[in-house]
């Protein structure tokens, strides 16, 4: 009984991780608290975007990271400048693709550097 349970249980894994898979680009809404502020993910152009309320910050694909744990994970970092300010700050956007999370670090590198998570988590979308 114990055998057909985790059979089940590994099928299903399967099938939700496969279907995570093909999908290329993600929003996750709410970040920091703030309704309007989302998060826009797309690995096939290789970046993502921050939306705070008037304008969207893209920036560049800088790390993958595969994690070996249960269930394997795969997190991604972007990483450049804030163009939504004066340009002279680094922005920082990490996103989980297994668990669906995704954060911003704004003043990446000074100590005024500050992370906010995206409260409602994240989903695949059509941008």
């Amino acid at each position: 009984m114990f055998k057909n349970i985790a059979l089940i249980s590994m099928t299903l894994f399967s099938i939700t991780t496969a279907s995570f898979a093909a999908d290329k680009t993600f929003i996750c809404n709410n970040v920091g608290g703030t309704e309007e502020w989302t998060i826009y993910i797309d690995l096939g152009k290789k970046a993502a975007g921050f939306f705070d309320n008037d304008t969207t910050v893209w920036i560049p694909l800088k790390d993958i990271v595969s994690l070996e744990s249960m269930p394997p994970q795969t997190l991604y970092t972007f990483e450049g400048k804030d163009t939504g300010t004066s340009g002279k700050e680094r922005i920082s956007i990490s996103f989980n693709k297994t668990r669906l999370s995704g954060s911003v670090t704004f003043h990446v590198g000074r100590s005024n550097e500050k992370t906010l998570e995206a409260k409602d988590g994240c989903q695949a979308s059509s941008l």
